[in-house]
């Protein structure tokens, strides 16, 4: 796991000031440079580390809330969570260093490009608002998931 952090750590240099507001539009990179050593490549998740971004339970969630995803992302998520079945005792930093834009992006790619969610797209006034507001605690965070 030191390893994985340690590469998404690395990807944030690409990401933090002019080139990451660059390509904020671009989620996918956002996503590669920043959760995919965690969350694997197309949000596959990792058995006992990170939970799968590509599942029902965010899909669920997405069509119960747009904004558990940029919250998470915003906030990070430490604590115990089922998905797809399985149990993860979660550690994940915030993200807060993102850009508005980049966390729109990545929440972009991670709700409507891998789960096919319908709805609302989050934009980066959407994502300052959050940021902005009081930041919720984790067991907050975990009462936003939904079961499919």
């Amino acid at each position: 796991m030191a390893i994985a952090l340690a590469a998404g750590l690395a990807g944030l240099a690409g990401l933090s000031g002019g080139a990451g507001a660059a390509r904020a539009a671009d989620g996918k990179a956002v996503y590669a440079a920043v959760c995919q050593a965690c969350h694997q490549e197309a949000g596959k998740g990792a058995a006992g580390v990170a939970p799968p971004l590509k599942s029902a339970v965010v899909k669920a969630t997405t069509a119960k809330t747009r904004d558990y995803v940029p919250l998470v992302v915003l906030n990070g998520l430490s604590g115990p969570i089922e998905s797809e079945g399985l149990s993860f005792q979660t550690v994940m930093p915030p993200q807060g260093h993102l850009s508005d834009e980049e966390i729109a992006a990545v929440t972009h790619y991670v709700t409507q490009t891998l789960n096919g969610a319908k709805g609302a797209k989050v934009d980066a006034k959407a994502v300052a608002a959050l940021r902005a507001g009081k930041a919720p605690s984790a067991a907050d965070l975990r009462a936003m998931r939904s079961r499919p």
